[in-house]
């Protein structure tokens, strides 16, 4: 966590946008963003930890810190243009320097979810010769988690390729409204099932799942390393975890993905990794499925250690869902 005091000349500018006006600075190549609605810096920092434990490079997405910015609480990130390689446009812009129009209204004004999908997708492919699919694929499968209810195409963008002339996918970034953070409908008094009922989103539909089932999903989380990290975190208000994890066992379906261990005859398993995108973890037992009862794994070091030989074609489960509440706990 930083605490930095800023002057005033690294105030780039304020910005005005659907959720109100935020103070933003830019100091040796970080962008510092104080909290404007609730606590944006917290919830930045709870969907870098999702993101670090989901299966996209780490050039996908923004990594923020949460500190305090002149006694204020807030964030900061990199900026991922610093390198003078690449700029940014933001969606509108770029659909305004050719219609001088405005692209949600316009989004809006379509009847059908998959014709505003077909609509964005068609025109920037025919004004900027660049295919959308795979960068809103990873936005709302991320926001399908997140509830992110500020996703404007003001807070959607490209980067050009200054060199090439081309451009290429920006990484995420912008998350704090997200798990209801900034919603004024939300009730602490209700269930965090009735409150999420209460999120709408943007751009092409107010519902997460409908915009998620637009475009592929794209993207798999450690489950188990994500919930023991959320177990450390510290955050000024448990809610936005609570939240956060509700949705995570809500979709855990979704983004829960088994990987399979084919073993040989009476072969003792020695030295096998147990990975889940990536990333190893401390695991206590994982299911044999075929034969209704589980092989018991020791760790040492960064390796799993099987101690029981096992049939041919057994397949071992990785994490299976249903001890993932247990392991939370541990």
């Amino acid at each position: 966590m930083f605490d930095e005091s800023i002057p005033n000349e690294y105030r780039t500018h304020i910005v005005g946008g659907s959720k109100g006006t935020q103070i933003k600075y830019l100091k040796d190549n970080m962008w510092y963003k104080e909290d404007n609605l609730g606590c944006e810096g917290d919830i930045e920092y709870l969907v870098s930890i999702i993101l670090r434990y989901s299966s996209l490079q780490e050039s996908s997405y923004v990594v923020y810190e949460k500190g305090k910015i002149n006694n204020k609480n807030g964030c900061r990130s990199k900026d991922f243009t610093s390198n003078g390689g690449y700029v940014y446009y933001t969606l509108q812009r770029l659909y305004e320097q050719i219609t001088g129009l405005d692209l949600y209204e316009k989004v809006k004004s379509i009847d059908g979810f998959e014709e505003r999908r077909d609509f964005v997708l068609e025109f920037f492919n025919k004004y900027y010769k660049f295919d959308l699919f795979d960068y809103f694929s990873e936005i709302f499968t991320l926001d399908l988690i997140t509830l992110n209810e500020d996703r404007h195409f003001n807070n959607l963008g490209i980067l050009l390729d200054v060199n090439s002339g081309e451009f290429c996918n920006a990484p995420i970034f912008d998350n704090g409204m997200s798990l209801l953070n900034g919603n004024v409908s939300v009730s602490r008094y209700k269930s965090i099932e009735e409150n999420v009922r209460r999120v709408t989103s943007k751009p092409f539909s107010g519902s997460p799942l409908r915009q998620y089932n637009l475009f592929s999903h794209s993207f798999f989380l450690d489950y188990i390393g994500l919930f023991k990290e959320l177990n450390k975190v510290s955050i000024e208000d448990n809610f936005y975890k609570d939240v956060l994890c509700y949705q995570l066992l809500r979709y855990k379906d979704k983004f829960f993905k088994y990987e399979l261990l084919h073993l040989k005859h009476n072969e003792v398993l020695v030295g096998t990794r147990i990975q889940s995108c990536g990333n190893t973890y401390d695991v206590k037992k994982v299911y044999n499925k075929n034969v209704n009862n589980c092989v018991e794994l020791r760790h040492i070091g960064n390796e799993y250690i099987c101690d029981e030989g096992i049939s041919t074609g057994v397949r071992i489960q990785e994490i299976p869902i249903d001890i993932i509440e247990n392991l939370i706990d541990e």
